[in-house]
């Protein structure tokens, strides 16, 4: 029976012991650039590493206009800077065009995650072959 007690005495003592892992603190930039390239809205955002870029907009009431397919969210308004006709705006990290959309962007300390107006190359469009 004292082995039993000496045992749960261990246990509880050792159940305080759990460490409790703290979420790393990052800062990230957010720019935004009009179609000609010059900023128009900045700011840096305290967030944790790992977290959803998307996510931590909304948290600090990014204005922004979304549509949301599904597979992730598209951002047609950001800041105030709307893309007319035959634009979009175009999202780069780090001073790189994103393979990614913004919803898939896990956060890292120091990103800068930049989003400019950009023209769309109409030689790059898809058409569908018309039927004859």
């Amino acid at each position: 029976m004292k082995y039993v007690i000496a045992i749960l005495l261990v246990l509880f003592a050792f159940s305080g012991c759990t460490q409790v892992q703290q979420q790393e603190q990052i800062t990230v930039t957010l720019q935004v650039h009009d179609v000609e390239a010059n900023l128009v809205f900045e700011k840096e955002i305290n967030s944790v590493k790992g977290a959803s870029a998307f996510e931590v907009l909304q948290q600090n009431n990014i204005p922004m206009e979304t549509d949301d397919f599904g597979f992730g969210v598209f951002i047609k308004s950001i800041a105030g800077v709307v893309p007319e006709e035959n634009q979009y705006l175009g999202l780069n990290v780090n001073e790189e065009y994103s393979q990614v959309g913004i919803s898939d962007i896990k956060l890292e300390n120091g990103m800068i995650i930049d989003f400019s107006v950009e023209e769309i190359d109409e030689s790059q469009v898809f058409e569908e072959p018309q039927e004859q």
